[in-house]
């Protein structure tokens, strides 16, 4: 049970981030402009400005279309998510989880919680599948953390 635990608590914290890192894209970022969207990234989700520049995959300057504007969702998103694996939040979670589904497996049928934990774990994996496959609007995002 605790290893269901800390994975849960690792998809949630990880999706706040990236929720964070969402709306700061779609609302914020664009307005800012490439000189100093990493900085209030940096300030949304937590992590060290070097830190983004470090992990974080590639610069919002690459991300400039020719028109002078750029796609600040993508840059954010992105850096986030590659911020998130680099600091090996996905092998934890995935750590946590098999290890979980492993001991779920060594207990008797007849287990008085054998199947609260097994659903319990079916809903967790649900969880950490979209953190780790994100997609649809901000507001998917919002529901699946709070659900």
């Amino acid at each position: 049970m605790k290893r269901l635990l800390v994975s849960e608590s690792l998809c949630k914290s990880g999706m706040s981030i990236i929720s964070a890192a969402w709306h700061f894209g779609i609302w914020d970022a664009p307005e800012c402009g490439v000189d100093i969207v990493t900085e209030r990234l940096s300030t949304q989700i937590g992590f060290e400005v070097s830190f983004i520049e470090e992990n974080g995959g590639y610069t919002a300057d690459e991300l400039v279309n020719g028109d002078g504007t750029y796609d600040g969702w993508e840059f954010c998103l992105m850096a986030t998510e590659n911020c998130l694996s680099a600091i090996g939040v996905y092998d934890s979670k995935s750590e946590s989880l098999d290890t979980a589904r492993n001991m779920i497996r060594e207990l008797p049928d007849d287990y008085i919680h054998y199947q609260n934990l097994r659903d319990y774990y079916t809903k967790v994996a649900a969880y950490a599948s979209y953190f780790e496959n994100i997609s649809g609007s901000y507001n998917d995002s919002i529901e699946a953390i709070t659900e």
